[in-house]
């Protein structure tokens, strides 16, 4: 599972995140089913709450060690539970994945102690799927960013195409309107021609 985590930051599937209910259930069946029936024999298990989750280690590993060694070894290893309980509760989303592995590396130590660490990892993965939602909904940003940005880009193609023939067209406009200057001009002396045909009509041969 640490590598699934590790895979969310670089592959950022959904079906990883949809795996993780099955695999909580096989963990806590695995739990249950192997909590080491000798452990009794050697050690004295003791039952309590840290950080309001209901605790049974057994601290299999420790059966070799002193009285005096074992007490203050499971100090160190209720201490190291409640630290990292403390800081998933205060994982952010920046440097999430970063911690993430490491807190993921010391639940299954704290697991091999028999404590009971699946609640925090079924938050931890929780977790994570919204930090793989936030890292997909980035990238659906990004690239609505670069459609606009190509959308802002054939605009002002367009309105430099535009202008152009804004341009063009107050050219063609101006030319018009000249020679229609020329036209009323030349009509103006129309009559002189009718006047000039009339009086050279009437003169004698």
């Amino acid at each position: 599972m640490e590598a699934e985590i590790a895979g969310k930051e670089s592959n950022n599937t959904a079906e990883e995140g949809a795996l993780a209910p099955s695999y909580i259930k096989q963990e806590e069946e695995s739990r249950e089913a192997n909590q080491e029936p000798a452990i009794t024999s050697s050690l004295v298990v003791i039952s309590r709450i840290l950080k309001g989750i209901p605790q049974n280690p057994h601290f299999y590993q420790l059966r070799n060690h002193s009285e005096l060694a074992r007490k203050s070894m499971i100090c160190s290893w209720d201490k190291i539970f409640e630290e990292t309980v403390e800081q998933s509760r205060s994982l952010q989303a920046n440097g999430f994945w970063v911690r993430a592995r490491e807190l993921w590396k010391t639940m299954g130590e704290l697991q091999t102690m028999g404590y009971n660490v699946i609640p925090l990892r079924r938050r931890l993965i929780e977790l994570s799927n919204v930090m793989t939602e936030l890292k997909l909904s980035k990238s659906d940003i990004k690239g609505l960013k670069i459609k606009a940005e190509n959308h802002r880009a054939k605009k002002s193609r367009l309105e430099f195409v535009i202008l152009s023939w804004q341009k063009m067209i107050k050219r063609e406009q101006e030319g018009m309107e000249r020679v229609l200057t020329q036209v009323i001009a030349k009509e103006k002396e129309l009559p002189k021609f009718d006047e000039a045909f009339a009086k050279l009509a009437l003169e004698p041969l």
